[in-house]
């Protein structure tokens, strides 16, 4: 982790190749680094170590937007969203990072296809982290999505503070149409910022069902738990396509920066 100017910090191996290899960089040059918290740093490079790895000097902390002070209303959004089929969530999770959410669970449900369950989580997951570094180094959202191993529905439902809010995407035609939604949860968001009323204070837990949809049980283990259906409108979406719609739509929403 980046904590101050005068620190000394190593690169991994594969972090190393890409400085020396790729960006061509070696002993004198300053690079820009950054931690999973968004911790962001103008560094020397030194003239490296027995080890092979590269090390650096921190010469300049930078503070910007990413900068953990900051406060980000996303950081109150959870997304859950179904496994797809093959190596769709590859994707999923890239557009995460790029999009900068907070939280992001893999959802195994009664109708999910793809289960990645086991030993297999700990790869897959690996992989995962992989893919969101890359997501970050290219987009310059240096916070890491966070990214839980997959649960299954119940699980999840579990872990959920009482006071948190807990929304189902469904193309239910008795449910909530999402711009409704999304206006009453930004008056809500916006009290709690400094408005004349105290808003709401706890998070948003968002689900996003297989493309077999949520099974009549879990929508009543929704409605166990107070879950709210939102509908996306009359066109039915596939999985990613949704979660990506409503991400970029929260984005725009709640980010100066993006909405400008």
């Amino acid at each position: 982790m980046i904590s101050a100017t005068g620190q000394t910090v190593f690169l991994n191996a594969e972090e190393t190749h890409h400085l020396k290899q790729v960006l061509r960089l070696s002993s004198g040059d300053r690079c820009f680094v950054f931690d999973p918290s968004g911790r962001e740093a103008v560094a020397e490079i030194l003239k490296g170590s027995g080890s092979g790895l590269a090390e650096l000097r921190i010469h300049e902390m930078r503070l910007g937007a990413s900068e953990p002070g900051e406060k980000d209303l996303l950081e109150r959004f959870f997304f859950y969203v179904a496994l797809p089929k093959k190596r769709k969530f590859d994707t999923i999770v890239e557009k995460a990072q790029e999009l900068r959410a907070a939280h992001l669970q893999p959802l195994v449900t009664h109708r999910t296809e793809n289960r990645i369950e086991g030993g297999q989580s700990r790869k897959v997951a690996g992989r995962w982290e992989k893919i969101a570094s890359e997501a970050s180094k290219q987009s310059g959202a240096l916070r890491f999505t966070r990214i839980e191993l997959p649960a299954k529905l119940e699980a999840a439902l579990k872990k959920i503070p009482m006071k948190d809010k807990i929304i189902i995407f469904h193309p239910d035609t008795s449910a909530m149409i999402f711009r409704d939604w999304l206006k009453e949860t930004t008056a809500c968001l916006n009290m709690g910022n400094g408005g004349a009323s105290p808003g709401f204070s706890g998070n948003y837990h968002l689900f996003f069902g297989p493309e077999g949809g949520f099974s009549p049980e879990e929508i009543q283990a929704f409605k166990g738990r107070g879950g709210i259906k939102i509908s996306l409108g009359t066109t039915v979406l596939k999985t990613d396509t949704a979660f990506l719609s409503v991400l970029a739509a929260l984005r725009f929403q709640f980010d100066g920066d993006f909405g400008n």
